[in-house]
């Protein structure tokens, strides 16, 4: 399992309320947001800007 951080231009952090059950699911809705991979971590468009702009795919523990 997958969560998104996202931090914004003054560093604040929160994350996404889905959790995705591979790397993959978790990039394509990035992707799909208008962010792009870019070292490790994503990158949103400064064209697309919605209040923030990276985010990270960090792996989760979640018992089922």
């Amino acid at each position: 399992m997958f969560t998104i951080t996202f931090e914004n231009e003054t560093h604040n952090q929160w994350s996404c309320e889905y959790i995705f059950e591979s790397y993959d699911d978790a990039k394509t809705y990035l992707k799909a947001e208008g962010f792009s991979p870019k070292q490790g971590l994503f990158v949103r468009n400064k064209r697309n800007w919605s209040g923030f702009k990276k985010a990270y795919i960090t792996p989760r523990k979640v018992w089922k």
